[in-house]
């Protein structure tokens, strides 16, 4: 089940990939994705995603959702774009059905359990991986507007008349 996967991402069995130890991978055009979009600065380019199954230490039928790309989306500070470097790897377990998900205790640091089935949606997966990859709030690291309202706190300090008062007497 070692295949290149060209657009659109296919719908696969879950359960078949994780027994075959298979894997899958492909690129999804960001112009494709309709939850990402309002996100988005701009929805030009890829991201290429590579879907690998296993079976978990728990018996369970699992998957590591790798991505790679570039997102861009607008800085909140400057309202310029920014490009946002996608690089990560996400652990995935199925269960067959909603009944089982909802038993699942949600645990932090643990790999994430997903409603599996037989014609399964990768770009669905690559879809919500991107949409909470995005931050809350993107900001550049070395944000002009930020180092400028930095000069301007410098330059205007409102309460220096009344240090140099305090200092009179």
């Amino acid at each position: 089940m070692t295949e290149p996967v060209v657009e659109p991402a296919p719908t696969i069995d879950v359960f078949a990939l994780a027994r075959a130890h298979g894997h899958i991978e492909g690129h999804i055009e960001l112009a494709r994705l309709a939850r990402l979009a309002p996100l988005l600065a701009a929805s030009g380019g890829a991201i290429d995603w590579r879907l690998t199954g296993a079976i978990d230490s728990r018996g369970r039928p699992a998957a590591t959702l790798e991505l790679h790309g570039t997102l861009v989306v607008k800085c909140d500070r400057c309202g310029l774009n920014l490009d946002l470097p996608i690089d990560s790897e996400s652990s995935l377990w199925f269960v067959t059905s909603e009944r089982e998900l909802n038993a699942q205790p949600i645990e932090v640091g643990e790999s994430e359990a997903l409603l599996g089935s037989r014609h399964f949606s990768v770009a669905q997966l690559v879809e919500d991986e991107l949409i909470l990859a995005v931050p809350i709030s993107p900001r550049h690291l070395h944000c002009r507007v930020a180092e400028e309202s930095e000069t301007e706190l410098e330059r205007y300090r409102p309460l220096a008349a009344l240090a140099a008062l305090k200092s009179r007497h």
